[in-house]
């Protein structure tokens, strides 16, 4: 007996430190996409919550294969730094290739250690395309593919979206938060599709980034006939009746940017099921804008500096003479042979300065075309291409907290697509002789330019940018007018010889083709704006790799217009 107390004085302290331990360790809790649901190839939100930890410095580590055997196979790996004290929460965007294989997601020490780790499983996550979502209560399930969250879980970045084909405000208890609604904004205004039920929630939802987006100037909510709450207001210009009940509008359609606002003007509780089939055959599926193809283009059209094959021709030919006239001129051998080693040290020493003359050992041509977009919120739209005249390892440089994703072919066999991105440094890949890769990048901007058009066909231009708008537009109601460059500082420009939008040209066709590719997008006809065009060469070096770098800045400004 007293053998089986002494053993159990032992065991059980042992067995509380093992618990105490257990506890202590750090947790991870990982919630991916809305409601879980992701589409592959596009950006998908996630939160990660840190239990377990004191102070903690470290690293949190996302990584997943995409791709076969038979395909082949690349990796991607997401790096976030952190410091915690006392555990956290964080949300953000990673790239999500593929659905075959798990998201392992990892949380690592200072020396690379890792203390926990959680692996996803994603098969029964995914979707093949982008879907409706829904936030807050509406009466009827409108479509098999809906996908259902609670305002809350509603994401701050407005990149997350992209796999959102259209998004459904119905009753909510609280509204939306605040950084929701500006994530929201900018997705419409980059080519998404909001559908706003109102009536008596109507004042639930009200902020104003929502009377930015409405159709409807000065809303007030008012008694229809059938004694149902109806929003009203003064139409925006361009706004479509599509839909009516009884004399008054039910559905409403604005343009905003590149996407749509749709407005139902009661609560989604006082339509029937007929009417919420009539309103989604209305809608039209989002479409953010993509400047992809234009900017693959302009790599194509990139010039190479190659060597100068013609100073290879003259420089031999040159050899050719020097010896032979060493040859013919030299009157005795001692006299020849030093003008063969003076002819020889000079043809020599030119010839290493023709061969390594830094201007030709370009490892690596980058293409960034910048799209930077500004309505009552901003945001910017990143587009890389790269192309290799030789192997070699290159760093992109991205701004802000959302990584970068890649075009994956369909096959992986030849090269390796591979990305590795660290927060707060950029991204870096491998390519090959010969390779092209095309990635692109999302952010929030405030662009530091104000337009303000007086409608006596003057236009005041107020550029806090640090460099001149190289080339702009001011395009009235449709109307193109060429204001040349616009410079730093606060200046009046006066507008002449005005064109329709679609015969509109600028003075390089690098320019003219992004303008084209830019305006079949968004809607420029029904207010005042500002397009401009900045372009920049730069080389950078990483290691031995030179990359020479075209960075193309697209400017696209909503104006005021004052009387």
């Amino acid at each position: 007996m007293k053998n089986c107390c002494s053993a159990w004085r032992i065991v059980l302290p042992a067995l509380l430190l093992a618990a105490l331990s257990a506890s202590a360790a750090p947790q991870l809790e990982v919630r991916l996409g809305f409601a879980e649901r992701f589409v592959p190839g596009m950006l998908t939100p996630i939160c990660v919550k840190i239990a377990g930890v004191d102070t903690f410095t470290g690293f949190l580590v996302l990584t997943q294969k995409a791709g076969n055997p038979w395909r082949g196979e690349a990796i991607s790996r997401v790096e976030i730094p952190l410091t915690l004290a006392g555990g956290g929460k964080l949300e953000r965007l990673i790239p999500i290739y593929d659905f075959t294989h798990p998201l392992a997601v990892s949380l690592l020490d200072q020396g690379e250690k890792v203390l926990a780790e959680v692996k996803i499983d994603l098969r029964s996550r995914m979707r093949e395309e982008a879907f409706p979502l829904a936030v807050g209560v509406l009466p009827f399930p409108f479509a098999d593919e809906l996908v259902a969250v609670d305002e809350e879980a509603l994401p701050r970045l407005w990149p997350a979206y992209e796999a959102v084909s259209s998004l459904w405000v119905g009753h909510t208890a609280k509204g939306l938060p605040g950084n929701s609604w500006e994530a929201i904004g900018r997705w419409v205004s980059a080519g998404g599709t909001l559908v706003l039920f109102t009536g008596k929630d109507f004042y639930l939802l009200d902020s104003p980034v929502l009377r930015a987006l409405l159709p409807l100037a000065n809303p007030r909510l008012s008694l229809g006939e059938n004694g149902v709450q109806i929003l009203r207001g003064e139409e925006r210009p361009n706004v479509r009746t599509l839909l009516s009940r009884e004399g008054d509008p039910l559905l409403l359609l604005r343009r905003y940017g590149a996407g749509a606002v749709y407005l139902v003007t009661t609560s989604a509780f006082n339509l029937e099921e007929t009417d919420f089939k009539a309103i989604a055959a209305q809608i039209t599926p989002a479409r953010l804008i993509d400047l992809t193809y234009a900017s693959a283009d302009l790599l194509e059209r990139t010039p190479l500096q190659r060597p100068a094959y013609l100073a290879g021709v003259l420089l031999v030919l040159s050899c050719l003479v020097s010896y032979s006239l060493v040859v013919l001129r030299a009157k005795s051998k001692k006299r020849m042979l030093v003008l063969l080693l003076a002819t020889s040290s000079i043809l020599c020493l030119s010839s290493g300065f023709y061969t390594n003359r830094t201007k030709v050992v370009n490892s690596i041509y980058e293409l960034k075309t910048s799209l930077y977009a500004q309505t009552s919120f901003g945001y910017v739209v990143d587009y890389y291409g790269l192309f290799a005249t030789m192997d070699g390892t290159a760093e992109v440089k991205v701004r802000g907290q959302i990584p970068i994703i890649q075009e994956l072919p369909r096959s992986l066999q030849q090269h390796s697509f591979d990305i590795d991105w660290v927060e707060g440094e950029g991204a870096s890949l491998v390519l090959q002789r010969g390779e092209r890769r095309y990635l692109r990048g999302f952010g929030a901007y405030q662009l530091p330019l104000a337009v303000v058009f007086t409608g006596d066909e003057e236009v005041r231009i107020e550029n806090d940018l640090d460099e001149p708008l190289e080339e702009a537009l001011l395009i009235v109601k449709g109307q193109a007018f060429s204001i040349g460059e616009v410079r730093p500082g606060e200046a009046l420009y006066y507008l002449n010889n005005g064109v329709p939008l679609a015969d509109a040209e600028m003075r390089k066709e690098s320019f003219t083709s992004l303008l084209r590719e830019f305006a079949e997008r968004f809607c420029l006809a029904d207010a005042v704006w500002l397009v401009g065009v900045t372009e920049e060469e730069v080389r950078e070096r990483y290691g031995t790799v030179r990359i020479k770098v075209r960075d193309i800045a697209l400017y696209v400004v909503s104006g005021e217009e004052h009387e």
